[in-house]
């Protein structure tokens, strides 16, 4: 088993612990370059390093970021090597350990939640805006915001649904309304509706989120802008049902 076969076997694990945005040996400002780092809802993160050799374990163990743990990455950190390798003991604090064996990964130690400081975030959001940096100058002349855009012509394309694989944006920001983060998912929603504006299922989740954080006059401007937008629609839908119950409590 080689190292890079180990990074791709972590990359397809993280995609099963249901990371959206994943991203394999990339540089960070720190130095560190993670093997496989991903992101759940409400920006919560991964780490994951791939050991082969018990010497690479050994050397990794002495590196700043781990003698420093406070500027590493990641709210859940993760060695991934080959049966045996790594005793539980010889774990760093709060990391968990993940083993290759019989052709799947298999957890051997659950990682702590909370590892990531305020330092390592920032550490994060750097190497994610830079990554977004390398994909805009790789699809330049189009623009990041028309790169997204791509989303929505793509489920057109496709008879009204996106292709398996693909979430569509609404869902990933409905998300941060289960785990009750109003605030993340109305600056979302808004996004979005720069891009695509009057689009149905926006303008129910902006006014769903202002609602949640309590911002009545801006959830019933939201509210009014769908049910003018969808005045000849089928009115019997929960969503604007909804949006009309809350307009008239409130005009009250």
């Amino acid at each position: 088993m080689t190292h890079a076969q180990l990074v791709e076997k972590a990359v397809r694990w993280l995609r099963s612990y249901r990371c959206g945005v994943i991203l394999s040996e990339q540089a960070c400002a720190s130095g560190e370059m993670p093997d496989a780092i991903g992101w759940k809802k409400a920006c919560h993160s991964v780490m994951i390093e791939c050991k082969v050799t018990r010497s690479d374990f050994l050397v990794d163990r002495e590196k700043p970021w781990r003698q420093k743990p406070e500027r590493g990455v990641g709210s859940e950190r993760f060695y991934l090597t080959l049966p045996g390798m790594i005793k539980i003991e010889e774990l760093p604090d709060g990391w968990g350990l993940l083993e290759y064996r019989r052709g799947r990964i298999e957890k051997m130690r659950e990682s702590s939640k909370n590892l990531r400081s305020a330092t390592g975030f920032r550490y994060e959001m750097n190497l994610l805006l830079a990554s977004l940096r390398r994909v805009e100058v790789r699809i330049e002349p189009q623009s990041i915001t028309d790169f997204l855009k791509w989303k929505n012509r793509m489920a057109e394309y496709n008879r009204g649904t996106l292709p398996e694989g693909l979430s569509a944006a609404t869902e990933e920001m409905n998300e941060f309304l289960e785990m009750n983060h109003p605030e993340q998912a109305f600056a979302e929603y808004e996004t979005e509706l720069k891009v695509s504006p009057n689009r149905f299922n926006s303008l129910y989740g902006a006014g769903r989120a202002a609602e949640a954080e309590g911002k009545s006059e801006k959830a019933a401007a939201y509210y009014r802008q769908l049910t003018a937008t969808c005045a000849n629609a089928d009115s019997s839908r929960p969503e604007l049902v909804h949006a009309r119950e809350f307009l008239s409590a409130t005009a009250k």
